[in-house]
Parts: C-alpha cells; structure tokens; sequence
C-alpha cells in the first residue's frame, strides 16, 4: 500500500493522476441533487413506513456562485417538513472548500443518501430517523466550484483545465486576463484559498506572492502561493455567499471537511482553539469534550488507533474559529484520510467514507439531543422567551453563559421563533438575558443534566416606558439642524434631531446620551429614566486648539518601541504585529494651556486591534503634579473611524500627553494607527471666535482663536457665520490679520 502510495504521490507532483468514477464531480454533483429534488422535493410523505408523517424530507436551494466563473453551488437541508424552516437545532456539513481535498463530497454525499433512504441502513434506521425528527441537517457538498472542476479537469474554449493538486478558486490575482496556474503542488499565481478568507484574523493568512516554508511533519513539502488569503476579508464571493448562509440559519454544530495533503495534519478532528499562553476559546471545555468523542470513533486508514483531537493554535481567516466567535456554532474541521487524499482504490475511498460517518452520527446525535446507541451525553440548555404579556415569543434576545463568555465573542441571541440553545458540559452556570433595555434582565443559575436537555422557557416582563424630551439650543448662526444625532447608548438607535424639541419613548433606566453634528462641541449626559424626563443641551461650535495629523514627527518623542510615521499615520510599530511583552511609549512635545472655560475634548481618526483585554493602549494627561487617563483601547475596531473623549484640563498648568501600548506575553495583533489627533474645545461665548460685537470690537485672544479656527478647513463655515455681522471695514481687518498670519505658517 506504501509504495502504491509513494508512485502516486509522485506523479500528482509532476503530472495528473485519472481520478476513479467514484468520485463526484460538479457536473455529477449537480444532476444528483436535481435528481434527488424530483424525487422528494414535493413529496410529503415518501416513507409512510420508515418515515411516518415526515411531510417532504428534502429541500434543495442555490447557496452561492463562485468568484470568477460565477457558477452556482448548492445545499440541500434534510429534515421533516424540510419545505419551511422549523423551530429545530441546525447542523452544517460541508464537504469541500480546497479543491483537491475530495473525501468531503464523498462523505457529504453519502450522508445525504442515507438519509433519504433509511431503508438501505437497517442498522442505522433508529439513529436516522431520531435525525430527521429532531434537527435540520444542512449539506453542502461543496463550495468550491471552481477547483472542484479544475481537480477532475474540464474544457474551456477548446482547453483541458486539469490539476488534480489544485486548491483554491480561480480569482485572477494578477489581472492579466489569464489563469495562471502551474499543473501540481503549489507555484499558482492566481486563486484564493477560500479557508483563509474568513475576517476573524485574516491579517495573519499569507499575503499575495508569499512562499511557503513547509511544515514540521514534512519539511520537503512546499505550496508556495497556496494558503493566500485574498485581497481583503470576505473579498470571494463563496465566503460571503456561506457567512450570509450561515448568519441566516443559526446552526448549532457543523463539519467542514479537509484532507491533508502534506500528511502534517493528517485524520485530526480541529476545533476552536487554545492559542498560545494557554489561551482557550470561552467554550473550550465543551467544544474539546465533543471533539474528543468524534475523534475516538473515527479509526485511522492504516494505523492502529483513532483521529487526534487537537485544538487549533494558528489564527489565518480559518472558517471554524469564525463560525464560533461570529454565530456561535461550533465547527470541527476534519482532516480525513492520510497524504493519500486522493486514494484510486475504490475500497479506501468507501472505506474512508464509512469511517467518517460515524463521527458525523455523534455530531448530529448531540445536537438532537438522541443518546440511541450509545450517544454523546446531553447537556444542553434550551428553550423559548417570550414577552409576559403577549405570550408571544421575542426574536434578538441576548443570552449569555457567564461562565463561557469572552470578549471576542459575537452577542447570542435568540432565533425568530424565541429559541436560545447552548452546549455545556458537567458544571454550574449563570445564565443571564436581556433584551436592549426594554425588558427587565433576568438570571438563573442551574446544574445541566447528561441524561436529559435542561428545558427552561423564560417570560420577560416589559419595563415601564417614559418620555424623553430633548430641548437642543443651537448658536443663532446654525443652519444644520437636520444633521443633529442623539445617540443614547443602550438602545440600537441614532435618532436625527429635526428640530429644537425632540421626543423618544425609553424604559425606564439610566442611559448615557452624546448629542453631536459636524462643526459642533459634543455633548455628552447621563440621565435617569424613572418618569417623563426633559433635559436641556446647549450646543456650540467646536473651536480647535491643537491638531495633528502626523505628517511630521517633529512633535514626537518616542520613549520606548518602534513607533513609526507613515503616510500622515502614525503606527505603533513598524512590523506588522507588536512583540510580546510590549512596552512601547511616544510623547507629545506639545505643552496645553487652557485659556476657556468650557469642556475639552480629544478627537481621534484611529483604529486598532490589541488581544482583548490583556493588550492594552492608554492616552495619558501629564502636568507637573497629577497624571490621568485620557481613554483607553483594548479590542478590535482596525477600520478607521472618530472616537471622542472629554477630559478635565488643569486651568493653570501646562499638560501634555502621551500614547502607551502594553501587552502580555503572547498573541500580538496590529496595534494602533491615528490619522488624526485633535484637542477641541467648548469656546466661551456662541461662536468659535467668541462673541464680537456689532462694531468688531475683539481682544488679541479672540483673534488667535478665529485664526486658530478658520486654518482648519472644516470649521471655516462656522467662522463666516460667526463674522457675519461686523462692518466691511472689520471683516477687512480681520482678514488681514489673518492673512498675515497665514503667510507667516507658510513661510
């Protein structure tokens, strides 16, 4: 068998090897599934016998198409009345994603086979039906079209496309209006890998042109170019086609089939993750428990023994880390078969197939909650939540396991017929739910049972609702009062003022408000929502006192780190990620020197990502007898986008900041980028300039305020109406001034 295996290996480095019949492909994929959908697409009821009352047991729906050939892929659920989606635990199989890893689309395959004919399985007819009865199980073979079609070869105007070691899609990488790929391993200039274009850490996934350095379990293999991650997150059209699909169907446990061409990781059962430093996925200990189980059922080809469990410690755009952390679902991929992916002998083939099915039963047996033949134990909570006066069941409700929750974490919510679910394991735990302030929370602490799933159906009671009246007074030159917001946090909505008065209902609680609009000093407050409630906001024009925007490093002083200016941005470091045990400081040379009254504030243009909660950065306020915290940053928000901060400015003294990053000994991300740094302030009187009077009559310290004002492009509005009512001759003047000024900073 070894050296069988050794010839084969050989010629799929330099040549093509005749895939067996045995094989699906696209094309065979395609008419089996329509096959399958004119037999029990619009039967409701097949198996009277087998299946009593099922109603139509099989549906059929396009799911996505591929990026470049724009060729459909499909899925198929299997379930009772699989016509309409019921109030059911979801399972996804998919097949395939990398082109060359075949054995998924056998498995799949076969599994939806099964189940369409109970029958033909007499051994496995309880496990099948319990199934059927009690989960939606989702397949789809696969969604890799493209390199599905290439690994079985097709023509193409006249030309044999054919590689049976190819891997990702066909995207042109390059633009040149040719597919460039090279027949074997590696060296194909164009296509994505789909398994690294998923968001959640994508960054780290090879970068276009990058080569390959092996594995440690074969230091001889290398696929330069295979493992690229794709111009951005979710850049292919067959990755947003799944995490739409995905997002939609809220599945509970799913498999994403793989094989191992290199062997390095080859008959393993992965699953989300324990990172380095022993830094677990807030689930692990029930994801690692199943994955263990799945894996002890699953016998080696050739070895003695079962499949490794082993949880994944590589962060690369991996569609099971984001299945996890963005839907909840927990996602095994499974790497079937040894570095002979590809077996021609029909009865490996079968073999491997007959094997994997048997982990695929404990999967569904857990999420149908069947312990039929010796089933995985059931704990498990579940049930619906519903408004306490309607009855009726509420869709967005948050639920939270305390004890398995983590910053990293998407909010679970409940689906649309009310239903939460969640997976646990022999332990005691808190679960809390809350609906965006308009129900009463609710907790409850329980011990789940492996005998039975722990039912509880939880009734939420409305809080009370008041009236909140915000009473905006704009400065008398404003003329932008439909772009005022009130953003109360707590709620999921930014509400447009369109006038002075404005009214929003809210339950009864303690809300923090920001009421803000371009050119304008934001206006932050907390109120107490016991009864109908007014509050008064005064806006003004922002006036800018220092800005930054990094074209220079001139201002700076880098106390410690690699901090690096670059195309008007300012980076933590030089190197894509920070190091480990981080200590990396920069000051800005710029002494502040209150001269107003009112509140001040520090705008940001900046993103960043820091390991949630243990990597931090700080922006410090330092005068020569106090030093405070400014704002603080410590999770993942790379995109740049304004963030606010007001401060207390000592009136006397003169202050300066400075920007510390920090992190723990492992798991370094991006950092942190500013485009824009900025100190506003709230002027004295109405107008950014202060109050000047009908006959111009203005101080030193009001000219460099309007100065100040008018350089920065954006406010230079707010300074026209400001001015509007001197005489000709001052607004002369004062342009004069400012002129001189101007020419001055040019110089």
């Amino acid at each position: 068998m070894r050296l069988i295996f050794s010839i084969l290996f050989l010629v799929s480095l330099w040549g093509q090897v005749e895939l067996p019949d045995r094989y699906h492909t696209y094309e065979e994929i395609q008419t089996q599934l329509e096959a399958w959908n004119d037999e029990f697409g619009s039967n409701p009821e097949p198996y009277p016998t087998y299946y009593p009352e099922s109603g139509i047991i099989y549906h059929m729906e396009q799911i996505g198409i591929s990026t470049h050939d724009q060729i459909p892929f499909w899925g198929v659920r299997l379930s009772f009345n699989a016509d309409i989606k019921e109030d059911q635990s979801r399972v996804l199989i998919l097949g395939q994603c990398h082109a060359e890893e075949i054995y998924g689309v056998e498995i799949a395959m076969e599994l939806i086979n099964r189940l369409l004919h109970p029958m033909d399985f007499p051994s496995s007819y309880f496990n099948l039906k319990a199934f059927m009865e009690e989960t939606e199980i989702w397949v789809i073979p696969t969604y890799n079209p493209e390199g599905l079609r290439m690994v079985h070869g097709y023509y193409e105007e006249e030309e044999l496309l054919h590689d049976t070691a190819y891997r990702k899609n066909k995207r042109d990488v390059n633009e040149n209006g040719i597919f460039d790929y090279v027949v074997g391993i590696g060296n194909d200039l164009d296509g994505v890998d789909l398994n690294r274009n998923y968001d959640f850490n994508w960054i780290f996934g090879d970068a276009e042109g990058q080569t390959d350095g092996g594995c440690s379990g074969n230091p001889s293999y290398i696929a330069n170019y295979d493992y690229y991650r794709g111009e951005y997150p979710f850049s292919e059209t067959e990755n947003q086609a799944i995490r739409g699909f995905a997002l939609e169907q809220d599945f509970l446990l799913s498999i994403a089939y793989h094989s191992s061409r290199s062997g390095c990781v080859s008959e393993k059962v992965i699953y989300p993750w324990l990172w380095d430093g022993e830094k677990a996925s807030p689930d692990y200990p029930v994801i690692s428990q199943l994955g263990e189980e799945i894996a002890e059922l699953i016998p080696k080809e050739a070895e003695s023994g079962s499949y490794l469990p082993t949880n994944s410690v590589s962060r690369r755009g991996n569609a099971h880390d984001w299945f996890y952390v963005n839907t909840g679902c927990i996602q095994y991929l499974i790497e079937t078969g040894t570095e002979n992916l590809q077996a021609i002998d029909v009865a490996v083939i079968d073999d491997t197939v007959e094997r994997n099915l048997v982990g695929a039963f404990h999967l569904l047996k857990r999420a149908a909650g069947s312990n039929y033949q010796d089933g995985p134990n059931k704990n498990q909570i579940t049930g619906i939540i519903t408004d306490s006066e309607t009855g009726l069941p509420i869709e967005g409700v948050e639920v939270i396991i305390e004890e398995l929750n983590g910053p990293m974490l998407k909010n679970r919510f409940t689906d649309e017929f009310g239903r939460y679910r969640r997976l646990l394991h022999d332990a005691t735990y808190t679960l809390t739910v809350k609906y965006k302030g308009v129900y009463e929370p609710y907790s409850y602490t329980f011990v789940p049972s492996s005998g039975s799933i722990t039912e509880h159906n939880i009734s939420l009671v409305k809080l009370p609702e008041f009236i909140l009246t915000t009473n905006v007074t704009l400065p008398t030159t404003y003329q932008g009062e439909n772009d005022i917001i009130l953003n109360i946090m707590g709620t999921t909505s930014n509400y447009n003022l369109t006038h002075s008065d404005f009214m929003v209902t809210l339950p009864e609680g303690v809300y923090e408000y920001v009421v803000k609009s371009e050119n304008m000093v934001p206006y932050y407050g907390t109120v107490n929502m016991e009864t109908d409630t007014e509050i008064d906001v005064n806006m003004k024009w922002s006036a800018v006192y220092i800005e930054e925007n990094f074209d220079f490093s001139d201002n700076w002083t880098i106390e410690t780190g690699d901090w690096e200016f670059e195309d008007g941005m300012l980076h933590s470091q030089s190197s894509l990620v920070y190091n480990n045990y981080a200590n990396y400081l920069i000051s800005y040379d710029v002494p502040i020197v209150k001269h107003w009254e009112g509140n001040t504030f520090l705008e940001f243009d900046l993103g960043y990502e820091l390991e949630w909660e243990n990597d931090i950065v700080k922006v410090n306020l330092l005068s020569a007898t106090d030093t405070s915290e400014v704002a603080e940053f410590s999770s993942h928000s790379w995109l740049i986008h304004d963030e606010y901060f007001p401060f207390e400015l000592n009136s006397t003294d003169s202050s300066w900041l400075n920007i510390a990053l920090n992190s723990d000994e492992t798991l370094g991300y991006r950092g942190l980028i500013i485009n824009r740094m900025a100190i506003s302030y709230e002027p004295d009187g109405e107008c950014v300039g202060g109050d000047i009077d009908q006959n111009g009559e203005i101080n030193v310290l009001d000219i460099l305020k309007v100065v100040n004002h008018i350089i920065d492009d954006s406010h230079l509005n707010g300074f026209e109406q400001c001015t509007s009512d001197l005489t000709e001759d001052s607004i002369v003047n004062i342009l004069d001034i400012i002129s001189i000024v101007n020419l001055i900073i040019t110089e």
